[in-house]
């Protein structure tokens, strides 16, 4: 993935290329995780407090919101809704962290094949799909298409903060 955009990027390039700069340090905080602590259900699991996240929902949660809204845009441009709703469904808006987690490579398995859909349905639409509502709710009020772009790296960004923040407590317990 290029660290810069070159040419002259148009808004589609930009959000993509924010959605993989999100992506890219979401793996990163989770390679130093791994090469600490591994990323066995222990670690998925562990909590700093019972009110904290721990890291296997928080790579569910994002995982899981991107794949609500990528099925969200395939109804909008009539395409097949991907698949494992049984797993994602987990991990949602209003879920709460589980005790155990399924393996590290299920969570990864499962975002990359959500992240194609979702560069798909962003690179195959018309610039009119950007500002068609896709779901509305309480605080934001409408979210169209153009929105969601725009709220996934942030909502992933800040999701991998709480991983490193996990990761720095747990260097601290060592």
């Amino acid at each position: 993935m290029p660290k810069t955009l070159t040419g002259q990027p148009n808004e589609k390039d930009i959000m993509l290329f924010n959605l993989e700069m999100a992506r890219e340090r979401t793996l990163q905080m989770l390679e130093d995780v791994r090469k600490e602590f591994g990323l066995g259900p222990e670690i998925l699991a562990w909590r700093p407090s019972e009110r904290a996240h721990n890291i296997g929902w928080l790579i569910g949660h994002i995982g899981g919101s991107e794949w609500l809204m990528a099925n969200r845009m395939n109804a909008l441009v009539k395409k097949p809704p991907i698949g494992r709703a049984d797993f994602w469904k987990n991990y949602v808006f209003g879920t709460q962290p589980a005790a155990a987690y399924p393996d590290i490579q299920q969570f990864f398995d499962g975002m990359a094949e959500v992240r194609v859909h979702v560069k798909d349905v962003l690179r195959s639409s018309s610039y009119s799909l950007l500002d068609t509502p896709v779901m509305t709710e309480p605080t934001f009020g409408t979210w169209t298409v153009r929105f969601v772009f725009q709220m996934m790296p942030m909502h992933e960004s800040f999701h991998a903060g709480e991983i490193r923040f996990i990761h720095k407590y747990l260097l601290t317990q060592k």
